[in-house]
């Protein structure tokens, strides 16, 4: 399950990402509302879903939620018609991420190299500094799976119809 949803991903119904640590994740209920749960213990040391912020749209017939190429966040129904936006668009590139933190932010993506451009001179240490990039994506990647907890399609079957079962009262 990833924490990063990217331009041209979506969300369909009952399906999440999470946050590296497993504490929150964001997930399309059916019931149309897209909800971000934080995992709390409960009195019986059990860990629980609880609602820490939704987009209100129950029973308005959502079918997914798709970051889209613009940079805006959209959940809408069947023919693509907008129920909700985070308004975000003019951000081409953009992605939805879920921090360990619970913030669900959208990373803004900046302009860092272009092809063609550089001096002869400078040619050969761009070649070293993108094969020095790749290495140190390659490491991150590596801490990121070795960090993150993994969660079974049951455990999140789980959680899922734990979140949903309450859906009424995420609706505040």
């Amino acid at each position: 399950m990833s924490d990063i949803l990217r331009q041209n991903q979506f969300l369909l119904t009952s399906q999440m990402i999470s946050s590296p640590n497993g504490s929150y994740f964001l997930v399309l209920q059916p019931d149309s509302n897209l909800v971000l749960y934080e995992m709390v213990h409960h009195e019986d040391g059990s860990l629980v879903p609880d609602a820490v912020w939704a987009t209100n749209t129950v029973d308005q017939d959502a079918w997914f939620a798709a970051m889209q190429e613009d940079g805006n966040f959209v959940l809408a129904d069947e023919n693509g018609a907008t129920l909700w936006e985070s308004e975000t668009d003019g951000k081409p590139g953009s992605f939805l991420q879920l921090q360990d933190d619970g913030n669900l932010v959208i990373n803004e993506v900046f302009h860092a190299w272009t092809a063609g451009m550089e001096d002869e001179d400078d040619e050969a240490g761009d070649e070293d500094a993108a094969e020095d990039d790749a290495e140190d994506d390659a490491e991150d990647t590596a801490l990121v799976d070795e960090k993150t907890p993994a969660i079974h399609e049951e455990d999140a079957e789980s959680m899922v119809a734990s979140a949903t079962a309450g859906s009424e009262a995420v609706q505040a």
